[in-house]
């Protein structure tokens, strides 16, 4: 009688655990797939990276050679163009050149009532002097209409050689009141024209551009 009773609690026991296991979710991914599964939900702690800064713009302007005693040159100078006075260099330039040892731009020279030079700009050669604003000064090339400071940065203005006030470009000296050109100014490589003219907010300036040669 008690071999009975233990056959029957075994089979008992076995039915249960067969029960069990039948009532458990089988997976039917493969390990692999699993840990893949897995990485793909985990956060990358990998840290983005950024782009490297843009390059800034660059411009194709001519300039003048230096007549004394040129050096090697910093800017790329990519060509030549004849001109009535010579041959110019033709350079592609992010700003201005200004101290460059081989290439000179043509210069813009604002002076006071006494005749000294307040501040300077470099521009193309003989690019048109067409806008005063503040500490910039505007000038056309036959590439476009741009803007620069003392420092020789470039910004490109409206594509279509719009100014400010909604005209388009004209020689700002050859509209204002001429000067006689104090000594401080007639001291460049080029001839200088002087004139009294207005900027953008209306104020009287003297500013001195290097003539176009002929």
């Amino acid at each position: 009688m008690k071999s009975v009773l233990s056959l029957s609690v075994l089979c008992i026991a076995l039915a249960a655990c067969t029960a069990d296991t039948a009532s458990a979710p089988q997976s039917d991914a493969s390990p692999a797939a699993r840990a893949d599964a897995g990485d793909a939900a985990a956060p990358s702690s990998a840290p983005a990276v950024e782009g490297a800064a843009p390059e800034p713009p660059t411009h194709r302007f001519a300039f003048a050679e230096r007549t004394a005693t040129p050096g090697a040159s910093a800017v790329s100078i990519v060509g030549s163009e004849p001109t009535p006075c010579g041959p110019v260099l033709v350079a592609r330039v992010a700003s201005i050149p200004l101290d460059d040892a081989r290439v000179l731009p043509d210069w813009v020279v604002e002076f006071g009532a006494s005749g000294r030079q307040v501040r300077r700009w470099g521009v193309p050669y003989e690019a048109l002097v067409t806008a005063l604003d503040g500490e910039r000064v505007q000038f056309r090339t036959e590439a476009g209409t741009y803007w620069t400071d003392a420092s020789g940065a470039v910004e490109q203005a409206d594509a279509n050689g719009i100014d400010a006030a909604g005209t388009r470009p004209a020689s700002l000296v050859d509209g204002g009141a001429a000067l006689d050109c104090p000594a401080a100014v007639a001291g460049t490589e080029g001839e200088m024209q002087c004139a009294t003219v207005r900027d953008a907010a209306g104020q009287e300036r003297r500013l001195a551009v290097e003539t176009v040669c002929s």
